[in-house]
């Protein structure tokens, strides 16, 4: 049984397919991800998108010269020749056509929604300035020119995250200034994603219980959580991730799904004795790996409601 009433830990990922290989070699662009991903959760609840990082460097990149071309191959895993592309252009077309959103269900009722993908790219740079022509042929679609002096600037560019964001993100700069100083370019991106589970979760079986931070034998409890609970087959393993619980979670029509990965409660020593684990993060590198060797799997499963902001 999943649900220990822990911490979900270290991994909540949205795959771009479900037919993955135990041998596959991580990407140099995958590789980045788990670099970024120890820089930045230093604390216990963080959501980043090593995604949306690249894309928003990938708009940068067409401008850069020399040694800043390799230099960027190098730390963003880029992969070598021109530098004259989008490098997720290909790529981000092929996510959105796969996830357009809509209805399920037929006539006018509607089960829920099939998954939507929003994914926004955009450079914003002074009207005083000029992109250089082999530049702006690359990001022209994406660039966007305004008086970054003027004391409504930094208005145009936050009422653009918030309609990207569908109002999820109102602000991304201070509205008390002008964008210049210190700003001269912003590449931003934005990753909305709305999606409806394969198998949803009964309403009536939505509970109220303790959720603890730790597996550890003296953890305090840290707070209360509505937990939603079902009984289906889904793709599992105790010990494809070895110390880890994986389980997939497909959405409604989609190849998309979310990972989670839950440590094991407890375990045994050669000598019958339980012994705490001190878990490391978990890699995109290894948790791609172990996906190979899920299987379908009878599971009563709890999963806690959460909500980043």
């Amino acid at each position: 049984m999943i649900g220990y009433r822990q911490a979900l830990s270290a991994a909540i990922t949205a795959l771009a397919t479900r037919t993955v290989s135990a041998n596959v070699k991580p990407s140099k662009q995958q590789s980045f991800a788990d670099e970024l991903t120890s820089i930045l959760y230093t604390k216990e609840n963080e959501c980043t998108s090593a995604l949306g990082v690249s894309m928003a460097f990938a708009l940068v990149y067409p401008g850069c010269t020399d040694d800043g071309i390799t230099e960027i191959q190098a730390v963003m895993g880029y992969p070598e020749g021109s530098n004259m592309q989008l490098v997720w252009g290909h790529q981000m077309q092929r996510m959105l056509a796969a996830s357009p959103g809509g209805c399920l269900g037929g006539g006018s009722f509607c089960n829920a929604d099939a998954l939507l993908l929003h994914i926004a790219n955009y450079i914003w740079f002074d009207d005083g300035d000029a992109l250089k022509t082999s530049y702006e042929a690359v990001v022209a679609k994406y660039a966007k020119q305004i008086d970054f002096e003027a004391a409504d600037s930094p208005v145009t560019v936050n009422d653009w995250v918030s309609d990207s964001t569908k109002g999820l993100i109102n602000s991304i700069v201070d509205e008390s200034k002008p964008l210049f100083p210190p700003y001269v370019l912003i590449a931003i991106n934005s990753i909305y994603l709305k999606a409806s589970w394969a198998e949803q979760f009964p309403k009536y079986k939505t509970n109220l219980d303790s959720f603890y931070a730790s597996s550890a034998k003296d953890m305090n409890e840290a707070s209360d959580a509505h937990f939603m609970n079902t009984v289906e087959y889904f793709s599992y393993s105790h010990d494809a991730l070895p110390g880890y619980q994986v389980i997939d979670l497909p959405f409604a029509s989609s190849k998309m799904s979310m990972i989670f990965v839950l440590p094991n409660y407890i375990a045994k020593n050669n000598e019958g004795d339980t012994i705490t684990h001190v878990f490391d993060a978990v890699t995109s590198t290894d948790l791609t790996a172990a996906l190979g060797d899920l299987s379908s799997t009878h599971i009563a499963l709890s999963v806690p409601k959460f909500k980043f902001k």
